[in-house]
């Protein structure tokens, strides 16, 4: 468990950059609530918001997958494209950039999908690599 409260912890903050990031804009601009039609602003928000919506379902899998036994490689695997795919996405989503919005994404998507795989294959099957 040491190894994804590591990674865990990356996340912790990277989310809390993130945070930190909307607070210090929002005392620039003066806006309380919502972003006023701020493009910068708003990409921002949801930057935050989708990191916050994907990154606890793949810490979750990703602990099923530790627990049921597979290898360190794997979850380190899982977790290191997690936190590239996120830096990647956000950067897309902050600036504009629809490649590192799309790339960072799909590949956060293909985190899940196979962290469901390997704890369906651990759970169900017994199998372990």
């Amino acid at each position: 468990m040491t190894v994804l409260a590591v990674y865990a912890g990356i996340l912790g903050l990277m989310y809390f950059l993130m945070s930190a990031r909307i607070s210090t804009m929002r005392g620039r601009i003066k806006v309380l609530i919502g972003h006023a039609d701020n493009q910068v602003l708003h990409r921002a928000i949801r930057a935050h918001a989708n990191f916050a919506e994907y990154v606890p379902i793949c810490l979750i899998l990703i602990g099923f997958v530790l627990v049921l036994g597979f290898s360190a490689w794997v979850i380190h695997t899982l977790c290191l494209i997690l936190i590239a795919m996120r830096l990647i996405h956000a950067w897309g989503v902050s600036t504009g950039t629809p490649i590192g919005q799309i790339v960072g994404a799909a590949m956060t998507y293909n985190v899940i999908i196979a962290a469901s795989v390997l704890a369906i294959l651990g759970g169900g099957f017994g199998v372990r690599f």
